[in-house]
């Protein structure tokens, strides 16, 4: 006999109830708040709207049209169907809309909320150009509802896991930031300290261009190479094996990156990823793309691709 999924063990046999949303709760939207009004009437309570950014709040005023328990969603523009978990005493504008449970003891605000973060982004309706999940679409969302021990077990557990996630980001923003602070600390210099010198000077490093090298290219395996949309979006400072290869045939009409070569990119949808690099130290050449010049420095040989 199999082992039974933890999901199984929770359930024990007990049996989902599945309703429509509309029959388990009341939905209501908000009402039209302008940012004259929002400047006019500062206060402590906050207003949400249909944006993501700052959990939803658009700003304060002194007074509130909702206090208690609440699941909100957003209904209009490119963040429509997108669900927040809400407490306390607050508002919200038109373009946001609100869940009542009818009957807390079947059914748990916050199971209610991880449910309709899976499953309200399906429902929105894109047509016209503007996205848009209106309540009479929420009301028809289908919820499975288990017995509400199930449903505070399935809380506890994904409340853990939402703290784990929040705590690893905050760690990953630190490391970052201390990142570029020794960064930036080890590569300043007082002047006459060091010589600053154009890459291009003779003696200091040359410029390889690469040559037509496309992801249609790619094979299974074959001579390793590096794409210069990789450079910043699969690889971090220096590599020692390609994510991709290329045929013998191939690569041998295609121009080379060497061990330590530095891989540079020079085409981006964006400023951030323009001039970004690879060091390639593994022990066999490569191959290299027009948009990816090689940059061949002394003793250290750079690659732009």
């Amino acid at each position: 006999m199999s082992e039974l999924s933890y999901m199984e063990k929770l359930l024990d046999g007990a049996e989902v109830e599945w309703k429509k949303l509309g029959d388990v709760a009341t939905l209501q939207r908000g009402r039209v708040m302008s940012k004259g009004y929002l400047n006019e009437n500062p206060g402590k309570y906050p207003v949400y709207s249909s944006q993501t950014a700052n959990n939803g709040k658009i700003g304060s005023i002194d007074t509130f049209d909702f206090e208690g328990e609440y699941v909100n969603w957003t209904t209009d523009g490119a963040n429509a169907g997108t669900v927040f978990y809400r407490t306390g005493k607050f508002s919200i504008t038109n373009v946001s809309g609100l869940i009542k449970i009818n009957d807390t003891l079947n059914l748990n605000y916050k199971y209610l909320f991880y449910w309709l973060s899976t499953e309200a982004k399906k429902h929105v309706y894109a047509g016209m150009g503007n996205p848009k999940l209106m309540s009479n679409q929420v009301a028809k969302i289908p919820i499975a509802i288990p017995p509400i021990r199930v449903q505070n077990e399935i809380v506890r557990i994904l409340d853990t896991f939402t703290e784990l996630t929040a705590e690893l980001t905050a760690e990953l923003t630190a490391r970052q930031q201390q990142y570029v602070y020794y960064r930036d600390q080890l590569l300043t210099f007082e002047e006459g300290e060091v010589q600053h010198l154009p890459m291009g000077t003779k003696g200091v490093g040359e410029f390889v261009r690469g040559k037509g090298l496309q992801k249609k290219d790619f094979t299974n395996a074959g001579v390793g190479c590096i794409h210069y949309g990789q450079i910043y979006t699969q690889y971090n400072t220096y590599a020692y094996k390609t994510q991709s290869f290329v045929s013998s045939e191939f690569a041998e009409k295609a121009r080379k990156a060497q061990q330590g070569n530095l891989v540079i990119a020079t085409t981006s949808e964006n400023d951030e990823d323009l001039c970004k690099a690879v060091a390639w130290l593994g022990s066999e050449e490569i191959a290299i793309s027009n948009d990816d010049p090689c940059r061949q420095f002394h003793p250290l040989k750079l690659g732009i691709f």
